[in-house]
């Protein structure tokens, strides 16, 4: 464990849970960003592999250590709907000494009655989404377009509504929502091939001065699509990935080629 703070801010879901999101690393010297330390796939380009492995795997062993958490379960996500559940003996979700994204699940949201297991999404741009159930089931969702993109009616996030409403006799107005930083409308522009997936959800896209393009609000987006599933405790976090310099966009990136990164959304059932 090295002596390294995580710099991390609370998301109030009541008592009995954990959350929030990873904005920096505070090394004493000053706040740095930091790419290398929970994802193994993005690094600065004078980080080796075999320095960035290592370290998100301290890192990560730091999120539980720092949350009073037993255990972090991450995914190996892949902008789909699909949903998992994690749970204690879940090894596949669990933090690996050695954890190639390939030994991971391809998913993209997970959900919880388990105390102690701290559930993370990494974002940089897409929607980190967390879900409460009356404080008894937790869920976490990576919610890029394609998340939100409905296929035969059904998203990601609607996907993990209904697998958390099967775990209790309750409805969706018995869950509270928070809808984290992601890139605003005015940063996201999109082509056709993107926007007319969101035909239903028009007052997310506005005009762009390219008539083939769209701004889409994927923020909007997903609080839209939680307010039909019937979810009506919705926190909006206001930050944009672009313009907030402690978070990360991968789309500023790959314009610009500022710190390329992701931060990590968590969620638990405290032990």
């Amino acid at each position: 464990m090295t002596n390294t703070a995580l710099n991390t801010t609370p998301v109030d879901f009541g008592q009995g849970i954990c959350a929030g999101f990873t904005r920096s690393i505070d090394t004493g010297g000053g706040v740095q960003n930091f790419s290398e330390l929970f994802d193994n796939t993005s690094r600065r380009a004078d980080t080796s592999p075999a320095e960035t492995e290592p370290t998100a795997v301290t890192r990560r062993r730091q999120l539980a250590w720092h949350t009073r958490m037993r255990d972090t379960c991450w995914l190996h996500q892949v902008h789909g709907h699909t949903v998992v559940h994690a749970e204690a003996g879940n090894a596949d979700l669990l933090l690996p000494q050695i954890e190639p994204s390939s030994e991971l699940p391809a998913a993209d949201a997970m959900w919880s009655t388990t105390p102690g297991l701290l559930l993370c999404i990494r974002t940089a741009d897409c929607v980190p989404v967390l879900l409460s159930l009356n404080g008894e089931v937790v869920g976490a969702a990576h919610a890029g377009w394609q998340g939100l993109a409905e296929q035969r009616g059904q998203g990601v996030l609607s996907a993990l509504v209904a697998c958390m409403l099967d775990q209790r006799s309750a409805t969706a107005a018995n869950l509270r929502a928070w809808v984290g930083p992601c890139i605003c409308r005015f940063h996201y522009e999109v082509g056709e091939d993107v926007w007319r997936h969101f035909d239903r959800w028009p007052q997310c896209l506005s005009e762009h001065k390219n008539p083939a393009k769209r701004y889409l609000d994927l923020r909007g987006l997903a609080a839209a699509q939680l307010r039909a599933l019937g979810v009506l405790d919705i926190a909006l976090d206001p930050a944009c990935t672009w313009a907030d310099e402690q978070l990360f966009s991968h789309r500023q990136h790959t314009k610009l080629n500022t710190a390329q990164g992701r931060f990590v959304s968590y969620i638990g059932l405290q032990p």
